[in-house]
């Protein structure tokens, strides 16, 4: 592009496909009408939000209680993936606006990013009001931009490191929640703070620093004065939190968009895209293991991404009726929905593109077809 689009460009999708779109709404409106439901979370998703933030709040609590280093440990490990599952099936639900009814305490319930150590606002609106409104646009969506170690987007520069990038990115995945901790929290918060700060700037600073305060007083400051073990346990102990809460966190966002058969669509000089805006949504989202209902309750629906997209303003538990009817619209109208059977083939499938944006077009290596 010769002019670079910006958050403050605005994105325009063509006005097309709209026959599909209409039909499809009908039909998910239909099915809420006749089954009188409604469309925010229910007393199941309810439940499950409270039992998974009681495990999580127990988990934090045992660690003062711990007698042995396998018992603290245990507890650091399992707070990985609860953490996870927490800020998915929680804060994600409220971010949107779809937990419960009452919109104060979905406001409320956002801080439960900052309880698991990231920075609730900064989330919402890299997610909310970058990521949905700009999906897979390269310098557009905020969730997707990469350091230069990573190359995804085709329009990204191609360095010489980027050929093994497939071998040593699993090694920075495992850090991605430490990452976003230590460094990239502090860069976004650097760089949105103006725009989200509404008159605020001392007291958005305020909340962010002390939110990280708490957080690391709670899993390293206090289990170091308190327990009578030696401060590099505790470290340890921390890190391994870390480590298992990026490797469950990494599965679900690198299956979502970021896959060998995801696009990532340029817009011209005026934000212009070639095609409407639900044609966006199946070129740049992929699903993953949508007929499992453990991950799908695990994941809060994460794995059903296409109705995610689609609908951001439903509860997940309403995603396996609604994947089912965008899938039987969808062939009628001649859309492909990208997905895969398993957790671990959407894995595959990224380390495919990873391997194909290091070497830019080059043919195949004869492993990457097994």
């Amino acid at each position: 592009m010769a002019n670079m689009i910006t958050m403050e460009n605005k994105i325009r999708f063509l006005k097309a496909d709209e026959q599909f779109l209409k039909e499809l709404n009908l039909q998910v409106n239909n099915y809420f009408k006749m089954n009188d439901l409604n469309k925010r979370g229910n007393t199941q998703v309810h439940i499950k939000a409270g039992v998974l933030l009681f495990i999580y709040l127990l988990l934090s609590t045992s660690i003062y209680f711990a007698e042995s280093i396998v018992e603290l440990y245990t507890y650091y490990f399992l707070l990985g993936p609860t953490t996870v599952f927490v800020a998915l099936n929680i804060g994600h639900e409220a971010a949107h606006n779809i937990l419960t009814k009452n919109k104060k305490v979905n406001k409320l319930l956002v801080y439960v990013f900052d309880l698991l150590g990231a920075n609730g606002k900064i989330w919402k609106h890299k997610h909310v009001h970058s990521h949905h409104q700009h999906t897979n646009i390269h310098e557009v969506d905020l969730e997707l931009k990469q350091p230069v170690i990573v190359r995804i987007f085709p329009q990204s520069v191609l360095k010489f490191f980027h050929r093994y990038q497939h071998l040593y990115m699993p090694i920075i995945y495992s850090n991605y929640t430490l990452l976003w901790f230590c460094f990239r929290d502090f860069k976004d918060f650097l760089e949105l703070r103006n725009r989200m700060s509404k008159g605020k700037p001392a007291w958005e600073a305020f909340q962010f620093f002390f939110g990280k305060f708490i957080f690391i007083s709670r899993l390293i400051i206090l289990p170091i004065l308190i327990l009578p073990f030696d401060w590099h346990v505790i470290i340890g102990g921390f890190v391994l939190t870390n480590v298992i809460s990026s490797i469950t966190v990494t599965f679900a966002l690198i299956s979502t968009h970021v896959g060998e058969h995801s696009e990532f669509p340029e817009p011209d000089d005026n934000g212009n895209l070639p095609h409407s805006w639900i044609r966006h949504q199946f070129l740049t989202t992929s699903d993953f293991a949508t007929e499992n209902r453990i991950v799908t309750s695990l994941y809060g629906g994460f794995n059903h991404h296409l109705t995610h997209h689609l609908y951001p303003y439903i509860s997940h538990v309403h995603y396996p009726a609604l994947t089912k009817m965008i899938g039987d619209l969808s062939k009628k109208y001649g859309f492909t929905a990208h997905k895969q059977k398993t957790i671990f083939k959407a894995m595959r499938s990224h380390f495919r593109l990873l391997w194909i944006r290091g070497r830019e077009g080059k043919p195949h290596l004869e492993w990457m077809e097994m």
